[in-house]
């Protein structure tokens, strides 16, 4: 499947019943949410208009639990999301060829469908397919019965094919010739039952564990090692009540890291599918459904309060008060902190910190401000040369703000530097370090850190020559994982610090 970007036809006015039922003897419904659509129109409202303005969709929401209705709710989404970017939904392909193959039949075409009117012909103006558009308003909900009874006022006693996904299309199915069902299975079974004539089914892809596996994104829980940077540190490493305490901090870090991942795919749903990679990730192309998405990311998040428990009783509430920290400073970042200028890159960089600091909390280890000094610069020169690598890859004829940055083009050249500035303050700092462990004692022979700072130079300078090239992965940290010279820095840093102790 693919994002329909832009319309393969030319639009048509959207014509009158009596015109509509003129061009054939047989016409062809299709249903928009879950079938002509991957997902639901109110989701993707409600996501978009989360991720856009979130105070005045929390006061709609208020508004509307006083008197919460079906068609209350739609009529308030569609105000508050009326500029939903069409060209950014994403529409199931073999739907689409169905239709434009009815089309070069002269067969009409109407889009019938639950969703608010106005929106279903912003919909329908977009892809330019449809002869006419049935949609709720404010006195009729127009799903199952409803729906029927309002293509027959339209159609008359005219012949349609339905194509739907849900046990509330029944009733339309019934009246069908022939009834198309997507995704087969028991609805299609269902259909077959109640009819004569067995339903045409249109396959839908299935969600596979691969597609939650790259959702859940486990090659960024390598950011999660940070936790173990005050075990390290303090040379603790063989104390097992510590060792215990950092794994466990590591296991929870993983789980919170993934269930925001989930909520920020589906709060960035829209401007990840105008991106030139991201658009492949499995909540935006679609494969995994915004809703379950959600409910992956609530069970992660219970999943890793409830482990808190197994973390020792005087520092149980201080990892969980940082767990829920951590939970909000993302969620105001991907709703409204991403979209400050230079704030960003200044949020992503403590959220590197905050691991270390959460791993300090559970094991009751102190960071020296040097350590947090040099975490801090290394950090924001890293969130820097993702941000570089997104501003490289915008389209040219696309602003990069409508993505929710607040960044474009001419914003690039000062991101660098800013990356490579604080990249070379933070090697400093690292020097000074070494120069204040030689003096507690902390090292026996601090002269080999030295190394460290000499490697961890180079591997910085690297990375900035790649970024300036356009060689660097959308993620500093995944790009690490597969580049050769980074495994042997590390393995070179390990050695060095060894021999320091």
């Amino acid at each position: 499947m693919s994002i329909r970007d832009e319309p393969q036809t030319t639009p048509r006015q959207i014509v009158s019943a009596d015109a509509t039922a003129a061009l054939d003897e047989s016409a062809l419904v299709v249903d928009l949410d879950g079938t002509l659509l991957v997902g639901d129109t109110l989701v993707e409202q409600l996501v978009w208009s989360a991720s856009r303005r979130p105070v005045t969709l929390f006061l709609r929401l208020l508004r509307w639990g006083l008197r919460p209705t079906r068609l209350g709710l739609k009529q308030m989404l569609a105000r508050t999301s009326a500029d939903l970017p069409i060209d950014r939904l994403h529409f199931r392909s073999e739907v689409i060829a169905l239709i434009e193959a009815a089309r070069a039949n002269g067969t009409p075409v109407i889009l019938a469908t639950a969703t608010h009117q106005e929106v279903a012909e912003s919909i329908a103006t977009h892809l330019g397919l449809f002869d006419a558009v049935l949609g709720s308003d404010a006195a009729t909900n127009l799903k199952s019965q409803a729906k029927l009874n309002a293509i027959r006022q339209h159609l008359g006693e005219r012949r349609f094919q339905y194509v739907g996904d849900s046990r509330d299309d029944l009733p339309l199915w019934s009246a069908s010739v022939p009834a198309i069902v997507l995704g087969g299975g028991r609805l299609a079974a269902r259909v077959r039952a109640t009819r004569q004539r067995a339903p045409v089914v249109i396959p839908r892809r299935p969600v596979r564990w691969r597609d939650w596996v790259r959702a859940l994104r486990p090659h960024q829980w390598v950011k999660n090692g940070l936790v173990l940077v005050p075990m390290l540190a303090s040379h603790r490493w063989r104390e097992a009540p510590v060792a215990a305490a950092t794994f466990i901090t590591f296991l929870i870090a993983c789980m919170a890291a993934s269930a925001i991942y989930l909520v920020n795919d589906a709060l960035d749903v829209h401007s990840d599918r105008g991106h030139v990679s991201k658009r492949a990730r499995p909540i935006a192309s679609g494969r995994i459904p915004i809703p379950h998405a959600l409910g992956a990311a609530c069970f992660l998040a219970i999943a890793a309060l409830a482990a808190c428990i197994l973390e020792a009783p005087e520092r149980r509430g201080v990892v969980v008060a940082l767990l829920i920290v951590y939970w909000a400073a993302n969620l105001a970042y991907s709703l409204r902190l991403k979209r400050f200028l230079a704030l960003d890159i200044v949020v992503l960089a403590l959220m590197y910190l905050w691991r270390i600091g959460v791993g300090s909390a559970a094991t009751g280890i102190v960071v020296s401000d040097w350590l947090a000094a040099f975490s801090v610069f290394l950090f924001l020169g890293l969130a820097a040369a993702k941000r570089c690598t997104d501003l490289e890859k915008a389209r040219p004829a696309e602003p990069y703000a409508r993505s929710g940055r607040g960044y474009t083009a001419e914003d690039l050249s000062m991101m660098r530097m800013v990356g490579v500035t604080s990249s070379l303050v933070s090697v400093l700092v690292l020097s000074l370090y070494i120069r204040e462990s030689a003096q507690t004692g902390l090292y026996r022979r601090p002269a080999f850190l030295w190394i460290v700072v000499a490697v961890t130079l180079y591997w910085l300078l690297r990375l900035w020559f790649l970024s300036a090239r356009g060689r660097l992965q959308h993620d500093p940290v995944a790009f690490a994982l597969t580049d050769r010279a980074t495994h042997a820095v590390l393995l070179l840093v390990a050695i060095a610090v060894l021999l320091a102790t």
